[in-house]
């Protein structure tokens, strides 16, 4: 009978008829870097409307209400329907549901440079939010199968840095593409960036795995009517598995309770720092070591750390250091906590991308747990900064004043709270595979 470890280290991409021998074990790094870029254009579809919010409001000449509206529009469909989604892009194909989503992204961002009425703008956010959850699903998929063999972690703790390298890259970008031509600039500029990358993965030796396998494809001849039933049914059993299986629901669970605490950090402790020139620096700062500690992560994992070590230890770590904050009056003090607070979260967020594979009974499992990490991760980003900004306002003005002992009180409660359901599920979920491997070897 196979063993946990073994469950846990079993080659997922061993199933895969797609790769010839070579390909298992030497990967490639261009691909990965590539695949890395496509979820960088994926992200910059948040970050370009972040950038230029103030922008948009004069250009589209509305409020900033319809702005924060066109934002969000864009991870409805991730929210609502991440596990659908990666079914759709396992049985379509990984290879294909990514290319087809990369030039449908260009299209629509060029769409919007044009500047269309509101209601069309709107329909094209919504429309950037089926791309992004197809690109967020296949991307990281297609990682684990052409990384380097030894190396798939080092290589899912890079995917990890997209979201917040794509913020960085806009942060530092955009201002200045909007100076130059308005929004416009910056929209066709993302265009030109997801088409080049589109281009780039083209010529890339990517394959999907044959339609037998992957159950992609239905070629009977019954009608459309009825093969589109069939699809509907599978898409449902999909998401029945995907919620079932602890190999596909942990890292998703895992993740909501994460990114309810990441956003949190990133946005209120620089509110709360006790001087503006703190505050300046952890707007800096923090997104910087949050990168920096994800990639760190792939190689702690390949010989040194857990994911399952990490994640226990990392939420409880979590706790201390928010009770810390709320004696830290000394601004070097308040920096540094805030800081390391960012450095656990960053180590968290690597060691939860590496857990799909790792714990991947067959294939096609990694794919619908990185749909339920879009999906639940999404839910995550809704109600963290919502529940922080609550707890986090003062009582009497009903605004987040800077250095209020009260609010950061509040914020370090909350914290303990998603930090505990995080704990419970990572110590209950990972409880039966203990001994999950350092890093993911592919050659066991």
């Amino acid at each position: 009978m196979m063993t946990s470890r073994q469950r846990a280290t079993r080659p997922v991409r061993a199933a895969d008829p797609s790769f010839s021998a070579e390909q298992a074990v030497t990967g490639s790094w261009v691909t990965v870097l590539l695949l890395w870029t496509a979820g960088i254009s994926a992200a910059m579809q948040f970050a370009k409307m972040s950038i230029g919010f103030d922008a948009f409001q004069s250009e589209l000449s509305t409020g900033s209400s319809v702005v924060s509206e066109l934002l969000a529009a864009c991870g409805i469909f991730g929210l609502i329907f991440g596990v659908a989604g990666a079914s759709i892009t396992a049985r379509m194909g990984l290879r294909k549901m990514l290319l087809g989503s990369l030039v449908l992204a260009s299209m629509l961002s060029l769409i919007q440079a044009v500047s269309p009425p509101i209601s069309i703008f709107y329909i094209t956010r919504l429309l950037e939010g089926a791309t992004n959850l197809f690109i967020v699903v296949a991307a990281p998929a297609l990682i684990v199968r052409y990384a380097p063999a030894r190396r798939i972690s080092s290589a899912l703790a890079l995917w990890g840095t997209f979201y917040g390298v794509a913020f960085g890259v806009a942060g530092s970008t955009g201002p200045t593409l909007i100076a130059a031509g308005g929004t416009p600039v910056m929209l066709a500029t993302h265009a030109a960036l997801t088409i080049v990358v589109a281009l780039l993965l083209w010529t890339r030796p990517i394959s999907d795995p044959d339609p037998d396998h992957a159950g992609s494809t239905d070629t009977s001849d019954d009608p459309a009517s009825v093969r589109l039933l069939r699809l509907v049914r599978r898409m449902l059993a999909d998401n029945f598995r995907a919620i079932r299986h602890r190999s596909t629901l942990l890292p998703g669970l895992i993740f909501l309770f994460h990114s309810s605490i990441y956003l949190g950090l990133l946005i209120f402790v620089p509110l709360m720092a006790p001087t503006p020139q703190v505050q300046q620096l952890l707007h800096v700062g923090m997104p910087l070591i949050s990168i920096l500690t994800t990639l760190a992560m792939g190689p702690l994992a390949n010989g040194v750390l857990s994911s399952s070590a990490v994640l226990s230890v990392g939420f409880p770590s979590l706790v201390v250091l928010s009770l810390a904050l709320t004696q830290a009056d000394i601004d070097p003090i308040y920096a540094l906590t805030g800081l390391s607070l960012m450095a656990i979260s960053g180590l968290m967020q690597g060691s939860i991308f590496i857990l799909p594979p790792l714990l991947a009974r067959k294939h096609g499992d990694d794919a619908l747990a990185f749909g339920l990490i879009a999906q639940l991760g999404s839910l995550g980003s809704i109600i963290g900064p919502v529940a922080f900004e609550i707890v986090t306002r003062s009582p009497a003005s009903g605004t987040l004043g800077i250095g209020t002992s009260s609010n950061v009180a509040g914020f370090a409660m909350l914290l303990t709270v998603f930090a505990g359901g995080g704990l419970l599920v990572t110590w209950r979920g990972l409880r039966p595979i203990r001994s999950l491997s350092k890093g993911v070897d592919y050659e066991h």
